[in-house]
């Protein structure tokens, strides 16, 4: 009891601070920001996962997801999760590879498959997102890839960026950013197309490295 009396106290003290120096608004009006919440994860056969997927995504708006392993005698009936009512997909088969959103019922947004060579595991949509509109692409490179694969990932960001700078891609290109030389074509693509990479820590970690 002592300690709830104290963290009230504290709680009480530091919000009369705040509001002394202006640092809080006492009615705050709605913000016209919007946010969105989008996931990526290389989920290696959704299938067996959708229990464990549907236990914590609800928070988000757009689920993104690299290495499906679906072909097409997989319906997306059978891929349901609750709460996303528009399921895009590109499948390789049902041993690897492939790519797939799951958009919530609350997102408006719609496929722009003409950005979308046949030979890369990839899918672009336009998002409406109220406040402004923007292009998002899930991408997946296999490690064996060409380097055919960069040649065309650049044209389809050229492509998208003669309509909109607004542009987020998400996914597994099977490179370590934060151990790649400079002269790596990846950094080439960033710097040419204005990107941001927002990786800052390793994504995949196990007892005897973090890449």
């Amino acid at each position: 009891i002592q300690k709830s009396v104290c963290i009230n106290f504290y709680i009480q003290f530091f919000t009369f601070v705040l509001l002394a120096y202006g640092d809080i608004e006492v009615n705050p009006g709605p913000t016209t920001e919007s946010v969105l919440d989008i996931l990526h994860l290389n989920i290696r056969s959704i299938r067996h996962k959708l229990s464990y997927l549907n236990s914590f995504v609800h928070d988000f708006d757009i689920l993104c997801f690299t290495e499906t392993h679906l072909d097409h005698t997989v319906n997306n009936d059978d891929l349901h999760l609750d709460g996303f009512c528009n399921i895009l997909r590109k499948d390789r088969n049902s041993f690897g590879g492939g790519v797939m959103i799951y958009l919530s019922n609350q997102i408006h947004a719609y496929r722009r498959q003409e950005f979308e060579p046949t030979d890369i595991e990839c899918i672009w949509i336009e998002v409406d997102n109220h406040t402004c509109k923007y292009f998002l692409c899930c991408i997946y490179r296999p490690p064996n890839s060409d380097n055919s694969f960069w040649t065309k990932l650049s044209w389809c960001i050229d492509k998208v960026g003669e309509i909109s700078d607004k542009i987020i891609l998400v996914g597994d290109i099977n490179v370590d950013l934060l151990n790649t030389p400079q002269s790596h074509i990846i950094r080439e693509i960033i710097s040419t197309h204005n990107l941001i990479n927002n990786i800052h820590e390793p994504t995949r970690t196990t007892n005897t490295s973090s890449t």
